[in-house]
């Protein structure tokens, strides 16, 4: 079954987050990931949306993702991530 990663995200610093973006972007595509959604402007239809850009990734299945997740891989991006970014993750299938 797919597995989606929905990501909200307030960037602090934009040449930090372009690097993260870059990078995560290669290993997710690595993993048979793709990048469905990358709204710069997400309509706020109901409710509070603190956050400037929404990110909604998919993969094969939850387990890839989660393997993505957890990967040194992705480890190694994550301090640029926070450096970049404030970001909430949610996955769902």
């Amino acid at each position: 079954m797919r597995a989606y990663l929905i990501a909200s995200v307030r960037i602090k610093d934009p040449q930090k987050w372009g690097e993260y973006t870059e990078g995560a972007k290669e290993l997710i595509e690595g993993c048979g990931g793709s990048v469905l959604v990358f709204d710069k402007q997400p309509t706020v239809l109901v409710g509070d949306f603190p956050y400037s850009v929404q990110v909604i990734l998919k993969f094969p299945s939850q387990d890839i993702l989660q393997t993505w997740f957890n990967s040194d891989a992705y480890k190694l991006l994550v301090p640029v991530r926070d450096e970049g970014a404030d970001v909430l993750f949610i996955a769902a299938h």
